[in-house]
């Protein structure tokens, strides 16, 4: 059965000046000439926007690559080597600038299951409705994080005012070359069967979840009747909590 995929996309029309500098997205339908197969992502940059374009044109490219038949590597490892080869791609166009990343790949497998791959590296987070909870798919790699200043001090970094080397508030990301020793690209990774109770997935920046919750987002938008409606209530109501940084939302349904 091909997986029918409804997509919302919405960014901050007031903030729209300061996005356009920072935020890119990616919409992948079908995905490899897959129709059951939609790739989805968004990049947010900081120290410019280069990272975040060079991103969205290309780490898809290295998934597909890594996904193609004759690899015979598990899809984490895909993703981990993606993510991987995007950073070293920036190594000489992102010194002093980077980009954080959450991606999501859907798709219907050869054994007829339905499965949400997802993977980040930074603060842009991915969240699914799972029988109307919300399940985050991602993890925030910030520099207040114990677990990754406990990282970033073994590497011979430092960490202060909750910023690796008093600059970034992210503690991994892709590009930063010039901090790369402490600022790495490894991402979390994420993955599971869709069950009949799996009905949507946020995916956005951190301008959303710095004022909305996973629960009170999934509760906001999972009656609205398409993604679209959902995206652009998300966010209007990131404004309405005070939001003031960047903000792009998507939502992805699929039956």
């Amino acid at each position: 059965m091909v997986l029918n995929f409804d997509v919302g996309f919405s960014e901050d029309e007031n903030l729209k000046w300061r996005k356009s500098m920072e935020d890119t997205h990616v919409i992948q339908v079908p995905f490899m000439g897959d129709e059951s197969a939609g790739f989805f992502a968004v990049y947010d940059g900081h120290g410019g926007k280069e990272a975040a374009d060079i991103a969205s044109a290309e780490l898809h490219k290295f998934l597909e690559k890594e996904l193609a038949p004759g690899k015979n590597g598990s899809v984490k490892a895909s993703f981990m080597s993606a993510y991987e080869q995007m950073d070293d791609r920036l190594k000489f166009d992102a010194l002093y600038m980077g980009a954080t990343a959450v991606t999501c790949l859907i798709r219907e497998e050869a054994n007829g299951t339905r499965k949400l791959y997802a993977a980040n590296a930074g603060d842009a987070r991915a969240v699914l409705c799972r029988d109307g909870k919300a399940v985050r798919l991602t993890k925030d790699h910030k520099a207040s994080d114990q677990e990754e200043q406990d990282r970033v001090t073994a590497s011979g970094g430092w960490v202060s005012m909750n910023r690796v080397h008093g600059v970034l508030a992210v503690s991994r990301a892709l590009g930063d070359h010039a901090m790369k020793q402490s600022v790495i690209s490894e991402p979390h990774f994420w993955e599971d069967d869709l069950t009949d109770g799996d009905t949507f997935v946020i995916i956005a920046c951190d301008g959303l979840w710095d004022v909305c919750s996973d629960q009170e987002s999934v509760d906001l938008v999972k009656d609205e009747p398409d993604a679209q409606a959902m995206s652009q209530k998300l966010i209007q109501t990131a404004l309405d909590n005070g939001g003031k940084d960047n903000i792009s939302v998507m939502v992805v349904r699929w039956s």
